[in-house]
């Protein structure tokens, strides 16, 4: 399986921990603070900068790790992405 970070703060790492524990990869993090993407590049990671481009790469699912009070926005832009992949 394959899936999408939404934001890449404190406890996106321990997901991916956990997740690759089960052959279960990352092949993409959307964040929004373009000072992480070099860190997130170091890492082996794909910096997706739309949720366009992330819906493209055909993840299984998107593991939101954003603060709290940005999840039902992000699963809106997810939602969105899918069924109107240009809408951003």
């Amino acid at each position: 399986m394959q899936f999408i970070t939404i934001g890449y703060g404190c406890v996106a790492p321990i997901h991916h921990n956990k997740f690759n524990d089960h052959d279960v990869k990352p092949i993409g993090i959307i964040e929004t603070n373009a000072n992480k993407y070099e860190d997130i590049l170091k890492k082996g990671f794909r910096v997706c900068k739309t949720y366009e481009e992330s819906v493209q790469l055909k993840p299984d699912f998107w593991d939101i790790c954003c603060p709290v009070e940005g999840h039902v926005r992000v699963i809106e832009k997810i939602i969105i992405s899918l069924i109107n992949p240009k809408s951003f």
